[in-house]
This record gives structure tokens, C-alpha cells and sequence, in this order.
């Protein structure tokens, strides 16, 4: 297996509470198997997606996209169903930071979310255009927090949480040392940008979209 498909699978299996060996053995494969193939082949993808049908399996081939999509047409969990949830902030482009919403006490505050994901942190609503169509306006992104920057991947989109409030955007490099380019899906509409990381509060990675219809 190609190492990206590799660790793209060990962080979804790490999210759903067990390893890449015990994939093995619910889809019936023996141990090390995953990790002597040289590439994953449709059967094999498609008895992994049957144990875990909320894998994208685009992303897992690519990594385009986010781990797990969740489309659910009109029925939206209520609260009174069973399962974990995440504090929601209802607006995406808010005043203040994401950290003084969540760090400054007023998580309390804030309505809660039946979670589709293991690993998220808090739920935040897309309220413009510039990210469609993959994130579209009214979706839910279920977010986790990332401390160290080093762990950041290039190219990914992430939820920044800026000294303006909080935007979505595919990150890179930016041509200044100490900044990042940000962009835009919707690229025709919204030209990439430059903020400095110093004003860079904090990164969200985005583990789930909930796609309201």
C-alpha cells in the first residue's frame, strides 16, 4: 500500500477506536496484509467502505476531500438521539476568535451537536460561497483542534481561527516567510490571499462535513 493511502487509513481507522490490523481482521484479511499490498484494489476498498459505509473513499484514494461525507437530505439528528456531541457555532464569519468563543466561557453558551465523527471537538456553519462545492453554504463542519503546526498538511483545507474571526480555506506556503496563502474552492469568484501566521490563533482540521439539503 502506497505510504499516503497508508496514513490516510491509519488516521481514519484511528478515528473510528481501532488500528489498521484490526481492519484486517474485519475485512477478513490476514495480519500485515494491508501493509504488503502495493496498492489498494476496488474489492479491497470496497469491503473496507462495507465495514465503515461514512468513508470517503475518494479521500482515501486521493486525498481530495474530507475523510467522511455525510449527506443526509433533510433528516437532521435531533438532540434527543443517541451519541456524542460537539459545542456548534452557528455563524462561520463571527467577531472574536473561535478560542475566545470556546477557551472564553462561553462554550457553555452554545448549542450542541450529535457528532457523525469520533476525534471532533466542535461543530462551526459555513455561511458563505467561497468554499463551494464541496462546503457548500449551511454545511457543518466537524472540527479537531491542532496544536503543534508542524503538524500541518499543505494543500488541505482547514478551518483558521484569526485575529478576524474564522475563515475556511486550502492552505500553503506562503511567498513571504512567515505567512500563509490561503484559497479558495470557488477560485473564480475569490483570488488566493496572504495572512501573516502571527495571526494565526489557532488550526481546525476538518474531520467530517454534514451537508444540509
Amino acid at each position: 500500500m502506497k505510504k499516503e493511502e497508508k496514513e490516510r487509513l491509519r488516521q481514519f481507522v484511528s478515528f473510528k477506536g481501532t488500528t489498521i490490523q484490526g481492519l484486517e481482521k474485519m475485512i477478513g484479511k490476514s495480519n500485515g496484509y494491508l501493509n504488503n499490498v502495493k496498492s489498494l484494489s476496488s474489492a479491497v476498498i470496497g469491503d473496507i467502505v462495507r465495514v465503515y459505509p461514512d468513508l470517503n473513499a475518494d479521500w482515501l484514494i486521493t486525498g481530495e476531500g474530507e475523510p467522511v461525507k455525510v449527506d443526509v437530505g433533510n433528516d437532521v439528528p435531533s438532540q434527543s438521539e443517541q451519541g456524542p456531541t460537539v459545542p456548534c457555532i452557528n455563524a462561520f464569519v463571527i467577531g472574536g476568535s473561535l478560542s475566545e468563543q470556546i477557551d472564553g466561557g462561553n462554550i457553555n453558551t452554545l448549542d450542541r451537536v450529535i457528532t457523525p465523527v469520533g476525534g471532533a471537538e466542535m461543530a462551526i456553519e459555513v455561511s458563505g460561497d467561497s468554499m463551494e462545492p464541496e462546503y457548500p453554504k449551511g454545511a457543518r463542519l466537524f472540527c479537531r483542534r491542532i496544536d503543534d503546526l508542524s503538524f500541518i498538511e499543505w494543500g488541505q483545507v482547514y478551518v483558521l481561527d484569526t485575529t478576524q474571526g474564522a475563515i475556511v480555506k486550502e492552505i500553503q506556503p506562503g511567498e513571504n516567510e512567515g505567512t500563509f496563502t490561503c484559497k479558495s474552492i470557488n477560485a473564480k469568484r475569490y483570488k488566493p490571499f496572504d495572512i501573516p501566521v502571527s495571526s494565526v490563533r489557532g488550526l481546525w482540521r476538518i474531520l467530517a462535513v454534514l451537508i444540509l439539503k
